[in-house]
């Protein structure tokens, strides 16, 4: 059991934020919903409204099965439509994970190994200039002296899709879309925001909104688009992370598997849903993408060349927190989106959160390592996975 003085304190407040928030729920097959699942979403809709967050999808599992998704707030505040379990939402860096399941599927095959020096494949020359492993991109511990500390880098984990395009002989959309999206039937899900074919999935994309002084104002997401026509680098667009001669590169690998990345690599440009991110959630627990092995691999720490215990595995945040395993990554593109995806593999618990404003992990600095400074987090883990004696 859940911490029951905590539950009954919060089910109190559901009354009280009921008439405030518009909420889009799908619930367990009884349609009653454990004590500790209200707890939460009373906590968590206090939390939305505090915080001002214009809108928030959100999802619990348990035993492999989504017990409860739900939407707070509105995917679009002007039209008054109700966030929901079936809202698309940008993922930012929840897009990680995905990346190091199709890193590991290559590992299996036997077609790439963690230990590969970076510059044995066709990526920017900063990897010819120190001993950079697979490993040491996937761990965020490629800066300084590889293997040394960590140091989160966006950048550098974005190098990883020309290293899957060239083991594959195919653009990462695609590779991500044959190889997790279709085979786990994440049909709301799209591969990069500007893959075409998608217009119908995109246009119900949550609209994006800054908090500025306590408002949610509408903002604009970022458009990712190549600008061909310059030549000077101040002024070459990122086509998601990779600079122009990056891409120039991808076609010289692909030939004519080339197409544009639409704005979607290993680094972030996924765009989902709380029911596909559960399908995933559930493939990766019952090991139908990956091995048990391989996802021990990515759950476990990175340790650091002088035995360190360090705040990520391969792909995910690892902490532990009374003597329980957190496994989970956030993320974040200010001002207009933000992710969380908690896993607490020895209680077979899950939460995903998702947001249309930067709310959700702007203020804590969860680069750090530290999901405990998330009180989307902490809510969870008083309400739903820590029992009494905890």
């Amino acid at each position: 059991m859940a911490r029951l003085p905590l539950i009954v304190a919060l089910v109190s407040l559901v009354s009280l934020s009921l008439h405030s928030l518009t909420c889009a729920s799908e619930e367990n097959a009884s349609g009653v919903l454990p004590p500790e699942v209200v707890a939460f979403r009373a906590g968590l809709e206090t939390l939305v409204r505090q915080n001002r967050l214009p809108g928030v999808a959100v999802g619990i599992l348990r035993d492999q099965e989504l017990i409860w998704a739900d939407g707070i707030g509105y995917a679009d505040l002007e039209n008054k439509t109700p966030a929901s379990p079936t809202t698309p939402y940008r993922l930012a860096s929840v897009s990680k994970p995905f990346a190091a399941v199709l890193i590991m599927q290559l590992v299996e095959k036997g077609k790439l190994e963690l230990n590969t020096p970076m510059a044995q494949f066709r990526v920017p020359s900063r990897y010819r200039q120190k001993p950079i492993l697979i490993r040491h991109v996937l761990s965020h511990t490629s800066e300084g002296v590889p293997g040394s500390v960590y140091q989160y880098s966006g950048d550098c984990y974005s190098d990883l899709t020309l290293v899957i395009e060239e083991v594959t002989g195919k653009s990462y959309p695609r590779v991500l879309k044959s190889n997790i999206l279709d085979p786990t039937q994440m049909r709301r899900s799209v591969p990069g925001p500007m893959a075409p074919g998608y217009e119908t999935i995109i246009g119900d994309l949550a609209l994006p909104y800054e908090v500025f002084e306590g408002v949610p104002v509408r903002s604009a997401y970022p458009i990712v688009v190549p600008n061909w026509s310059s030549s000077h680098e101040q002024d070459w667009t990122v086509v998601g992370f990779l600079k122009r001669t990056e891409d120039f590169t991808r076609r010289e690998i692909l030939g004519n598997a080339y197409t544009p990345l639409h704005g979607m690599q290993t680094s972030g440009g996924l765009v989902s849903t709380i029911t596909d991110l559960a399908k995933f959630d559930v493939a990766l627990d019952r090991d139908r993408l990956i091995t048990r092995e391989s996802k021990e691999q990515i759950f476990t720490p990175a340790v650091s060349n002088s035995g360190k215990k360090l705040p990520y595995g391969l792909g995910w945040f690892v902490q532990q927190h009374k003597g329980l395993k957190l496994v989970w990554h956030y993320g974040e593109w200010p001002p207009t989106h933000s992710s969380l995806y908690l896993k607490v593999p020895q209680k077979d618990l899950t939460l995903v959160i998702l947001a249309n404003c930067a709310g959700l992990s702007s203020p804590y600095s969860l680069w750090q390592g530290n999901v405990l400074a998330s009180p989307y987090a902490t809510l969870f883990l008083e309400t739903c996975v820590l029992d009494e004696k905890d």
